[in-house]
């Protein structure tokens, strides 16, 4: 029997590393800011530095912390990225598609990584039944397709859930001990301590909003025992606070502390709606939401249990407080959604065995949990099912395609570079291969700057916002263009080249991009 339940966790993983590893580069869509965080690991791999000084793209430097870009540069180091991959001389959708698959890929066995992760918080904080509802629901609900996508959220969800682990095992051990072993710290007590700081200090260095961790890990550590409590919760936050001081000490004796300041002040101010947000999140998977804040209000009020619920609400407060708050920014929260999920849907199965016929104790709430599994597997596979990514791949590689070569002979200059002009997401996206993989290194502008363009040849990404920008009919329009002109004489000189007709209709969609023109005035 106990080889049995240990075999239970092989279910979860099989179904997350179906979810995550098949086809990863097919769903779902693209999303700008993977390439701007691909960019930021080739960069390292360069040796350029922690900090971009090449391309900024839309946001400045030290927007965020560098160790998820140390990260990613070292993983695709060991696999000799991209030379491994033998690209055609020639850039096509293929050879882009085949740049995205390597860091998708390793996304995805971090997936994985999290299933087991997750799995063993469940099963040494509850039990195993409720590890393995909480594992399949994170292995298979649609909101875990969002970390198939290079966000640093997903860097930094294993970095989370090992902390917490090792946090549950100081807890569960220091609760187990008897009176004279549970007032001191011994070796095993301060390991656990140690690794749980350090893996959440790192889950911090990769993005700060991980800090709202330090609620539910510090709870952890001190409830069992208030005698070492105060020590013990010492001892756990020097990593958790050293590691991440490790950034602005490298911008100020980078002598760039001005500019870690200016980092931080764009990432704070930005424009959103906060935690209304949490919308976008409910169209995504409203079961999960449902059962996750469900589950987690439950098991404050019902059994007492402050896990879940001290999880959860530090992020809910810090996104009420800050301003841009998107869909992968909730990737923290998942894993506790989903062991909210699993506690609320077990105590559901208990309640059914009090009655009386078999088939009201194992068959009714059987067939509950079941339908809740179908239906968010049935919806992550309709998702696996779609191409939401071919129509970007052929845009980018048109885009690097028309993207000028040069030999070693020849003279680059500002004059003779191309200066690529579009929104945010065209910045994010489309700078780093045609730069750092075949070296072009051509000028990348977003629109909206006051940026001169210096290059003789200019190349628009047109969207929708840039064309209503552009047309000169609405009060915005009329009020950009007034500081504009220089830009708007080039762009109605330019040519259409290319059109592309974006029609995703996947679940992380913020809205599609519709019609995507390309105009050159060369």
């Amino acid at each position: 029997m106990l080889k049995f339940f240990s075999l239970l966790i092989l279910i979860p993983l099989s179904l997350s590393a179906f979810v995550h590893l098949w086809n990863p580069t097919g769903t779902p869509e693209i999303d700008g800011d993977e390439g701007h965080y691909i960019r930021r690991a080739v960069n390292i791999m360069l040796g350029e530095g922690a900090e971009e000084t090449k391309i900024l793209g839309p946001s400045p430097g030290y927007a965020n912390p560098f160790f998820g870009q140390v990260f990613f540069g070292s993983v695709l180091t060991l696999i000799n990225y991209p030379q491994s991959l033998s690209l055609d001389v020639k850039i096509n959708a293929n050879s882009v598609a085949a740049l995205f698959l390597a860091p998708r890929v390793t996304l995805g066995v971090l997936a994985v990584i999290d299933t087991f992760l997750l799995f063993k918080i469940a099963s040494s904080r509850y039990n195993r039944s409720v590890a393995l509802v909480a594992s399949i629901l994170f292995a298979i609900m649609p909101f875990s397709l969002d970390i198939r996508r290079i966000f640093l959220e997903t860097i930094q969800l294993p970095l989370i859930l090992s902390s917490v682990l090792f946090a549950v095992y100081y807890n569960k051990h220091t609760a187990s001990a008897n009176s004279v072993i549970r007032g001191k710290l011994n070796s095993g007590k301060i390991i656990c301590l140690f690794i749980s700081g350090i893996f959440l200090g790192l889950a911090i260095f990769t993005k700060i909003p991980a800090f709202n961790m330090i609620p539910l890990v510090g709870i952890l550590i001190y409830s069992n025992n208030r005698n070492v409590g105060i020590k013990a919760l010492a001892l756990w936050i020097i990593p958790v606070i050293l590691i991440p001081t490790i950034w602005p000490s490298y911008a100020i004796l980078s002598g760039e502390f001005d500019k870690w300041v200016n980092g931080i002040s764009y990432q704070t101010t930005r424009e959103g709606i906060g935690i209304l947000s949490m919308e976008d999140l409910f169209r995504v998977d409203p079961i999960l939401l449902v059962l996750g804040i469900s589950g987690s209000i439950f098991s404050l009020v019902i059994r007492r249990d402050y896990f879940c619920i001290a999880w959860i609400i530090p992020y809910i407060i810090f996104f009420s407080l800050i301003g841009i708050v998107r869909t992968h920014n909730y990737i923290p929260l998942l894993p506790g959604f989903c062991l909210a999920g699993g506690i609320l849907m077990m105590e559901m199965y208990k309640l059914f065995q009090k009655y009386k016929t078999s088939i009201q104790r194992l068959l009714v709430p059987s067939s509950i949990i079941g339908t809740i599994f179908v239906i968010g597997f049935a919806i992550t596979i309709s998702q696996l099912i779609q191409d939401q990514t071919s129509t970007y791949f052929k845009l980018y590689s048109f885009i690097v395609g028309k993207l000028p070569t040069y030999n070693d002979n020849d003279k680059v200059n500002v004059k003779n570079k191309v200066t690529v002009i579009g929104g945010n997401w065209v910045v994010s996206s489309f700078s780093w291969i045609p730069n750092y993989v075949y070296y072009n290194d051509h000028e990348f502008e977003r629109l909206g700057t006051n940026s001169k363009i210096e290059s003789e040849k200019v190349l628009f990404v047109v969207d929708k916002r840039t064309r209503e920008l552009m047309s000169n009919s609405t009060t915005e329009a009329k009020k950009f263009l007034q500081h504009q002109i220089p830009l708007k004489t080039i762009y109605d000189s330019s040519d259409i080249v290319a059109k592309f007709n974006f029609t995703s209709k996947g679940i992380f969609s913020e809205g599609s991009k519709g019609l995507i023109e390309i105009k050159t005035n060369y």
